[in-house]
């Protein structure tokens, strides 16, 4: 019981995460192909770490200040 509890806490936790990485930027979906008679189609996901540590280090600093 407890471990499903905690298993449920941690699913949350990275759908909240990979939500708020969509919203900020730090992740990016985009698609090629699939035109006028080509079924192929690409999904390219692209990641941008930096815009995550931008994000956080931010943060950081305005914690720092409220807790001054």
């Amino acid at each position: 019981m407890r471990g499903s509890i905690l298993l449920k806490a941690l699913l949350l936790l990275v759908v909240c995460i990979v939500g708020i990485g969509f919203y900020r930027g730090w992740f990016v979906l985009s698609r090629q192909g699939g035109g006028a008679g080509d079924p192929k189609v690409e999904v390219n996901l692209t990641v941008d770490p930096e815009k995550a540590k931008e994000d956080v280090q931010a943060l950081e600093s305005k914690v720092r200040e409220a807790t001054d």
